[in-house]
């Protein structure tokens, strides 16, 4: 089953604590009123781990994403999403940065392939409209 180590208050999970799931995957951070809250760590098996702010349960706010495999992710979520400005890294020579909504690319961002950045507007993880900038 599950275990939690930590602080409790009228029996209910509150302050810092460890949570582990039967499955192995793991949270350690803050807790309020029985729910994960404040700032904190879940960690799965593979070694792939958020690192951020939760609210009611929820990735909320500024966040580190990593992935096992190396990619990952810095930015803004909501709702256990990605949502706002932020960057996926792929590989050294692949990222995107730019505005999420929803897990995907939406709004104005950059793509960045080795030494070329394609500039332009996504909807839905798909560029819609290249946008060519001036060098100065």
């Amino acid at each position: 089953g599950s275990i939690y180590e930590g602080n409790y208050f009228n029996n209910k999970k509150q302050g810092k604590g460890k949570f582990v799931w039967a499955d192995g995957s793991s949270y350690e951070g803050e807790f309020y009123n029985d729910e994960i809250n404040g700032k904190g760590n879940f960690r799965w098996l593979d070694n792939s781990y958020y690192e951020g702010q939760w609210k009611n349960g929820k990735i909320e706010g500024y966040w580190k994403l990593s992935f096992f495999n190396g990619q990952y992710y810095e930015g803004e979520f909501s709702e256990n999403k990605k949502s706002g400005k932020g960057k996926y890294f792929y590989n050294s020579n692949r990222y995107f940065e730019g505005n999420w909504k929803n897990n995907l690319e939406n709004g104005e961002g950059v793509l960045i392939l080795g030494n070329k950045k394609h500039h332009g507007i996504w909807k839905d993880g798909k560029l819609l409209k290249k946008i060519n900038i001036k060098k100065e």
